[in-house]
């Protein structure tokens, strides 16, 4: 997946263990607070996604925090979230990243800065 496309993760996407890839977010030319959903570069981006077990319990986890902490957090709300409630810029998603690396003590810094876009958390875990 893209970052673009994770960003871009509504609760909606998200379904017994799979996650259906339907957009990307567009915050180009916009602050994040009007970032919008768009359709990914071309039709072969559109796919559905089976998820591992790992994956499943950390979007689960995700969601349910989301939704105990969030009062309006609805099927159309973005999964993944800043402290802001506005999707999560690849700028925190690396610094999580990261962070995830120091705390693991493993070093994927080249990984990180030349792959953010292709990376994901549950690799460093």
């Amino acid at each position: 997946m893209c970052y673009g496309e994770l960003q871009a993760l509504q609760v909606k996407d998200y379904n017994q263990g799979t996650i259906s890839v339907s957009g990307t977010l567009d915050y180009t030319s916009t602050k994040m607070t009007e970032a919008i959903k768009t359709t990914p570069k071309n039709m072969m981006s559109l796919r559905t996604i089976d998820l591992p077990e790992k994956t499943k319990q950390i979007l689960d986890d995700i969601i349910m925090e989301n939704q105990l902490s969030i009062p309006d957090y609805t099927p159309d709300s973005y999964i993944f979230l800043s402290s802001s409630l506005t999707p999560l810029t690849i700028h925190s998603y690396n610094s999580i990243l990261y962070q995830v690396e120091k705390e693991s003590g493993t070093d994927h810094r080249d990984g990180f800065a030349h792959t953010p876009k292709r990376v994901t958390v549950e690799d460093y875990l």
